[in-house]
């Protein structure tokens, strides 16, 4: 859970709003902010919900959070680089990525650490949305299905 966010835990556990969690958390996890949405999915799944809508909100919250993250790079840019703190050594190490492997880079948008500055960098040199879209959202959507299929199939083992 997210040390910013501690009502992630209270919408997690309340049976009308866990999705409404997983979401936020998700969303939070994909902006410039630090959250943990693969924990809070593993909590959900390990306390029975149901798996297909689990990942589908863990998965449009964070595509939502790095169309935010990319949109603030897309237009603030630099200023909101400096204000968010992201260093020019970071900033630069992702353009080059992004340069040079171009929008496939965007598969490993999930990735901590150099995932939110990779979709930052891509808002910032103007990656064609379409592009941007189709590799980020493929990229997500696997990681939560593998981290679903991987939390029930440890459930199905030891549970």
């Amino acid at each position: 859970m997210s040390v910013f966010f501690p009502w992630e835990t209270h919408l997690l556990s309340s049976d009308e709003f866990w999705l409404m969690g997983l979401f936020l958390s998700a969303f939070v996890a994909a902006t410039l902010l630090p959250g943990a949405s693969e924990v809070v999915l593993v909590a959900a799944l390990l306390n029975g919900k149901d798996p297909v809508a689990a990942v589908l909100a863990a998965t449009t919250g964070n595509v939502l959070g790095a169309v935010t993250t990319f949109y603030l790079g897309n237009f603030a840019g630099e200023r909101a680089g400096r204000f968010l703190g992201i260093s020019e050594e970071k900033k630069q190490l992702s353009a080059r990525w992004i340069s040079r492997y171009g929008s496939w880079l965007l598969l490993f948008s999930w990735v901590p650490v150099v995932g939110d500055p990779l979709v930052f960098a891509a808002g910032i040199l103007r990656m064609r949305v379409l592009l941007f879209l189709i590799f980020m959202v493929f990229g997500k959507l696997l990681r939560y299905i593998l981290v679903a299929w991987l939390t029930i199939g440890a459930g199905l083992l030891y549970g």
